[in-house]
């Protein structure tokens, strides 16, 4: 989109270029959430309602979206490593408590220079407590 203010043009640009985002649906488009985030054309994994036992290493920046907290389920954990490395995780849940299989002292793990950001997600570590 291009704005014209006081005889300046403006052009207006989105962080993520429409072109080259993609959604992976799991188990749809990719078999399970590592596949989609091995697969570097998916930014934005979305998880169908079920569970998924795997551990989740994440190292560069997407979003993973599930269909809600009690719906969507890692059974494992979810590892966020690398600088700049920028994760959103939305609407799901990742149980490393073992009830569901894999039994992690933690469900998040976030390495430094490396950020999160949830929204409506349920943390629950080996001990059982969640976060």
């Amino acid at each position: 989109m291009k704005l014209r203010l006081a005889g300046i043009l403006v052009a207006a640009t989105s962080c993520v270029s429409p072109g080259t985002a993609q959604v992976c649906a799991v188990p749809a488009d990719r078999p399970t959430v590592t596949a989609a985030v091995a697969d570097a054309g998916c930014s934005h994994i979305v998880l169908a309602a079920g569970t998924f036992e795997e551990t989740v290493p994440i190292d560069r920046s997407l979003a993973i979206s599930g269909t809600g907290s009690g719906s969507s389920v890692v059974a494992g954990r979810v590892t966020v490593e690398g600088v700049g490395t920028v994760v959103d995780l939305n609407q799901l849940t990742v149980d490393a408590s073992g009830a569901l299989g894999g039994c992690y002292a933690e469900a998040l793990s976030v390495s430094p220079g490396a950020s999160v950001s949830t929204f409506r997600a349920i943390f629950v570590n080996a001990a059982g407590s969640g976060s």
